[in-house]
């Protein structure tokens, strides 16, 4: 298992973690809130998102449930995770710019 943390760039805190893991159905990444005091304690640690790549796409998850509809909260944890595994595969990010 793989460890990252992510860090709040003001305040240099780690605000959540991404676990990499190599499963029989494939590799599973997983966005956690970090162990960091700004999380009530009941919410340190916490899963937020499961994303399993089986080798023929992504299989998600939102605190252990199985959704097609995301709040705001969810997207910006999906969209770390996603950030995350294209930089990792070495994939290109893209900038977005305002055109006009």
């Amino acid at each position: 298992m793989k460890n990252h943390y992510v860090i709040e760039r003001l305040g240099q805190s780690v605000e959540y973690i991404i676990t990499e893991t190599d499963t029989d159905d494939g590799t599973m990444y997983q966005l956690h809130r970090s162990l960091n005091n700004t999380w009530s304690k009941d919410c340190q640690g916490e899963i937020l998102v499961t994303m399993i790549n089986d080798g023929n796409g992504y299989n998600f998850k939102w605190k252990q449930e199985e959704r097609k509809r995301l709040g705001y909260d969810e997207i910006e944890h999906l969209y770390l995770l996603i950030d995350y595994v294209r930089r990792m595969e070495g994939r290109t990010v893209y900038n977005v710019c305002q055109y006009g």
